[in-house]
């Protein structure tokens, strides 16, 4: 399976997902390479991830947007 099939069914965006993990890469310790392979990857925030609505948990708090705010709500 290529890398990009193996994003798209662990629903990353299929061109976001390899250039932020190759961007990542070199400076990533290879004790932690496994949180770059797409079942386990975390996207992080951009300013065009905050297009439409979605809901994101991360680190103790519930992210929600709406495409115009950011409601942060801890766990």
């Amino acid at each position: 399976m290529s890398l990009i099939q193996s994003a798209k069914l662990n629903g990353q965006d299929p061109y976001a997902y390899p250039k932020d993990v190759f961007t990542r890469l070199p400076t990533q310790p290879a004790s932690r390479i496994d949180e770059l392979l797409p079942h386990r990857y975390d996207m992080p925030w951009t300013a065009g991830s905050l297009s439409g609505s979605f809901t994101k948990q991360t680190a103790g708090f519930t992210l929600t947007t709406n495409g115009n705010s950011i409601t942060v709500t801890k766990q």
